[in-house]
C-alpha cells in the first residue's frame, strides 16, 4: 500500500499526522515539486486510526476494494467506494422521504422538507467521505424510520426489525448507540397515545434491545475482553490505560460552556465542513443558517402563546415532535461524550458534528415545524425558500472557492482542472463538476416551480392542534 500511498497528497491538518513519516506530502508540497515522491527507506507501520470504529463496512468493502486494486495505483478502488456510499446516502433520504410522507399531514411540508434533506451539504458530504459514516447513516435512518412507524399492527415483526437494524447500525459506526433514548421515548408515546398497553410496549421494547444485544454481543464482548471498555474509541482506550476515573471526567465536563456547544455544533457546524480537512464556509453562510434556526425558534415560542386551535401542525401523530427532539438530544449527548473523553485524553474538544449526521432529516423536520408556527401566510414559504438557497450555495461556494483552492493550491480555473484531473479517475474528475452543478441547479429551480404551483398557499395541509388528534387516531 505503501506506493500508492505517497503516490498522491494528502490533507495537511490530519491526514500527514498518520503518514507523513513513510513519505507522502501535503497538497502544497505535493504540487510545488517537480520530483515524484518516494516510500521513505525507514518507513514504519502506519498507526490505523479507523480501527478504533467497527467493522462492519471495511468488512463488508474489503472484497471490492480488492478486486478494483490496480497495482500501485487506488483511484478506480476509491471512486468505487465513493460511488457505492453515494448510493447509501441516497438510500438514507430516499427512505427518510418516505417515512416524512407517513408521519407529515398531506400538504406542501413533505414536499419542501424532502427537498431540504435532499439538498442538506453536510449530511451529502459526510455521506460522499470513504468511510463507515454512510453505512452507519443508513442503518441508523432505517432504524428510525421502522421505529418512526411502529404502531399496534405488526408490533412484534416490527420490534423484531427495529432491533436488527439498530444492531447493525450500532456494527457500521457505534454513534448509533445515541438512539437508545429515541427508542424509549418511542414507546413511551406509544403508551401517551393509547396505541398500545404499557406491558406491551414494555415487552416490544425489550425485543428491541434483546435483538440489537444478540446481534453486537461479539462485538461488545470482544471489546471488553481486549480494552476493558464497551466501545474502542481510541480516547477512551487511553483514559481506561491511563487510570482516568470519574473524578477527571466531571472536572473536564465542568470546563466546558454546554449550552454554547450544543448550539454551536447543530445551528452553526451542521451546514457544511470539509471532512477532516476541517475546511470551513465563510462566516455569513454560518450566520445565515443560524438565522433559519432562530426563526424557528420564534415559531415555537409563538405556538407557547397561542391558541392550541390556531396552531398549526405539520406531524400527523402526538409526540412525534417530543420523539424527534429526543432523537438530536441524544446524539447531542453521544457527542457530550466523545467530548469530554476527548478533553481528559487530550486536553482539547474535537468532536465533530458529522457524528450525528443520521439525525439531520429529523432535525430539520422540527426546524420546519417551527417555521410553520409563525403567523401569516408567506413566511414559512419565504424562510423555507432562503433555506434551500443557502444550502445550494453553501455547497457550490464550498466545492468550487474553498475545496478547489485547498486542494490543488489555486483557484477554479485551467490549471486547477488539470490538477484535480491527476488526482481523479478518468470520466470522475472535473469534467463532470460544472456540468453536474448546471444540472443540479435546475432541477432544484424545477423542484421549487412544482412546489410553489402545486401547492400555492403554504397554509394548505396544515392542521389545528385540535384537528391532529383525530387524525392520528385514523391513521392508526
Amino acid at each position: 500500500l505503501y506506493p500508492a500511498l505517497v503516490k498522491y497528497p494528502h490533507a495537511t491538518k490530519f491526514a500527514q499526522e498518520q503518514v507523513a513519516h513513510i513519505g507522502t506530502r501535503s497538497y502544497e508540497d505535493y504540487w510545488a515539486s517537480d520530483t515524484a515522491p518516494a516510500v521513505s527507506p525507514s518507513a514504519r507501520d502506519i498507526d490505523l486510526y479507523q480501527a478504533q470504529h467497527a467493522s462492519l463496512y471495511y468488512q463488508l468493502m474489503s472484497p471490492i476494494y480488492r478486486w478494483l486494486w490496480e497495482a500501485d495505483d487506488p483511484l478506480i478502488a476509491i471512486n468505487a467506494l465513493r460511488l457505492i456510499n453515494v448510493l447509501f446516502g441516497a438510500g438514507s433520504i430516499f427512505i427518510a422521504g418516505l417515512v416524512i410522507g407517513r408521519i407529515l399531514v398531506a400538504g406542501p411540508g413533505r414536499y419542501i422538507l424532502a427537498l431540504l434533506i435532499t439538498l442538506q451539504p453536510l449530511f451529502l458530504v459526510n455521506c460522499a467521505r470513504i468511510a463507515s459514516d454512510a453505512l452507519a447513516v443508513f442503518l441508523g435512518t432505517v432504524a428510525i424510520s421502522i421505529l418512526m412507524l411502529l404502531g399496534p399492527r405488526r408490533c412484534l415483526f416490527g420490534s423484531i426489525l427495529a432491533g436488527a437494524a439498530y444492531g447493525t447500525a450500532v456494527l457500521a459506526k457505534t454513534v448509533n448507540l445515541s438512539l437508545l433514548p429515541f427508542i424509549a421515548i418511542v414507546f413511551v408515546t406509544l403508551v401517551w397515545n393509547r396505541q398500545l398497553s404499557a406491558k406491551r410496549a414494555a415487552a416490544a421494547m425489550c425485543l428491541v434491545l434483546l435483538v440489537a444485544g444478540a446481534v453486537t454481543l461479539d462485538y461488545f464482548r470482544f471489546n471488553m475482553n481486549h480494552f476493558g471498555v464497551l466501545t474502542p474509541m481510541q480516547e477512551a482506550v487511553d483514559n481506561k490505560a491511563d487510570g482516568k476515573d470519574f473524578a477527571d471526567f466531571a472536572r473536564a465536563a465542568g470546563q466546558v460552556d454546554w449550552l454554547r456547544q450544543f448550539r454551536k455544533k447543530y445551528t452553526c457546524a451542521s451546514l457544511w465542513e470539509g471532512g477532516w480537512s476541517f475546511l470551513k464556509l465563510p462566516r455569513p453562510f454560518y450566520s445565515a443558517y443560524q438565522l433559519v434556526f432562530a426563526v424557528s425558534g420564534l415559531g415555537w415560542l409563538l405556538a407557547l402563546h397561542r391558541d392550541s386551535r390556531q396552531r398549526k401542525w405539520l406531524f400527523a401523530r402526538e409526540g412525534t415532535a417530543a420523539r424527534l427532539a429526543v432523537l438530536c438530544i441524544g446524539f447531542l449527548v453521544g457527542m457530550a461524550y466523545h467530548t469530554v473523553h476527548g478533553l481528559v485524553a487530550n486536553g482539547a474538544k474535537y468532536t465533530n458534528i458529522w457524528y450525528a449526521a443520521v439525525s439531520f432529516p429529523w432535525l430539520l423536520c422540527l426546524t420546519y415545524q417551527g417555521l410553520a408556527l409563525l403567523p401569516g401566510k408567506w413566511a414559512t414559504r419565504i424562510v423555507a425558500a432562503c433555506t434551500v438557497i443557502i444550502f445550494v450555495v453553501s455547497e457550490a461556494y464550498g466545492t468550487l472557492a474553498v475545496m478547489v483552492p485547498e486542494y490543488t493550491g489555486v483557484s477554479w480555473g485551467s490549471l486547477a482542472r488539470a490538477r484535480l484531473a491527476q488526482i481523479h479517475p478518468p470520466g470522475f474528475g472535473p469534467e463532470l463538476t460544472i456540468p453536474a452543478l448546471c444540472l443540479s441547479t435546475l432541477l432544484i429551480c424545477v423542484a421549487l416551480a412544482v412546489w410553489i404551483h402545486r401547492f400555492g398557499s403554504i397554509e394548505t395541509g396544515l392542521t389545528p392542534t385540535g384537528e391532529k388528534s383525530r387524525q392520528a387516531n385514523a391513521t392508526s
